[in-house]
C-alpha cells in the first residue's frame, strides 16, 4: 500500500508540472492543491473502518479498497463536473482536479502494492501489478519513496514558486 504522502504528493507534483510547463493558461495553485486532496480521498474508507471496527470489530479488508477504490467514484465526480460546468466553471475545474488526484490514487494502488477492485460493487475481481512486494523490504521502499518525493517537491517549490518569501 502506498503511503498517504505519495498519494497526496504525486498528483500535486504532476498537476504542478502540468501547470508550469504544459498548460497554455496558468490555472490557480488551488487546483493543484485539490488534486492532492483528491489523491488521498479514496482512503476516507480507513476512517469508516476505524468507526466500524470500534462498533462491531469489522476487519480492514472488509472496508478498505472497496467502494472508494472503484472507477465508479471518479466517474460520479466527472459527471458532476460536466453538469456543473455551465453553472460554475471554477467548480467544474475543481472537480476535475479532484478527479485527477482520485484516479492517480487508484493507479498507484493498482501498480505499486496490492490490488484494487475497479468495478466493485458490480464485480469483486481484483487487479494489481504489485511492482513492489508486500514485504518488510517493500514497506521500507515505499517509505523511502515518500521521503524522496517530499524532499524533491520541497526543493522544486522552493525554486519555482518562490516559497522562500514565506520562510
Amino acid at each position: 500500500m502506498v503511503n498517504a504522502v505519495a498519494h497526496i504528493l504525486i498528483p500535486i507534483i504532476l498537476a504542478d508540472i502540468y501547470r508550469d510547463y504544459i498548460s497554455r493558461r496558468k490555472f490557480p495553485l488551488a487546483y493543484v492543491m485539490l488534486a492532492g486532496i483528491g489523491g488521498i480521498l479514496p482512503d476516507i474508507d480507513v476512517a469508516v473502518y476505524w468507526l466500524l471496527n470500534a462498533l462491531s470489530g469489522t476487519a480492514l479488508g472488509e472496508v478498505h479498497r472497496t467502494i472508494t477504490h472503484t472507477l465508479l467514484m471518479p466517474a460520479i465526480i466527472l459527471v458532476a463536473a460536466g453538469i456543473t460546468y455551465k453553472l460554475s466553471k471554477k467548480a467544474a475545474y475543481a472537480m476535475l482536479a479532484i478527479t485527477f488526484g482520485y484516479l492517480m490514487h487508484l493507479l498507484l494502488d493498482y501498480a505499486i502494492i496490492g490490488t484494487i477492485m475497479p468495478f466493485y460493487p458490480f464485480s469483486a475481481a481484483r487487479y494489481g501489478l504489485s511492482v513492489i512486494p508486500a514485504t518488510e523490504l517493500g514497506s521500507t521502499i515505499v517509505t523511502g519513496i515518500d521521503a524522496i518525493l517530499l524532499t524533491a517537491w520541497l526543493v522544486y517549490d522552493f525554486s519555482k514558486h518562490n516559497i522562500k518569501e514565506f520562510i
